[in-house]
């Protein structure tokens, strides 16, 4: 899968249903094929994928984005990070450029 990244081809996976999915092997698979994963147990969610983000999920406008916040401890007393939890890099791969991070796409909010 890999080799078909680089080459501009990207995989991105879907589970549907109602409980007991595999969200480990979809998100996997996504991350090897540099593409993005989804879960769709709803009307509501289907509508959110299917014609809310998938224009922007399949225009990819940068590779291998990384970014890096710094709060001022005066202002921020706490935060928490959510849906990039597994997307955190140590301090050591933030600079190094062999280490894959995430797409962004078009309309990634």
């Amino acid at each position: 899968m890999k080799s078909k990244a680089s080459e501009g081809i990207t995989l991105t996976t879907v589970g549907f249903g109602m409980g007991n999915y595999n969200d480990v092997l979809m998100e996997r698979l996504a991350d090897q094929g540099d593409g993005h994963y989804a879960y769709v147990d709803k009307l509501d969610e289907a509508k959110r994928v299917f014609v809310e983000q998938l224009t922007g999920t399949l225009q990819v406008v940068a590779k291998d984005v990384k970014l890096q916040l710094e709060f001022n401890p005066e202002t921020v007393e706490r935060y928490r990070l959510l849906g990039f939890e597994k997307r955190v890099l140590d301090a050591k791969d933030f600079a190094n450029d062999k280490i894959d991070a995430g797409e962004l796409g078009a309309a990634t909010r």
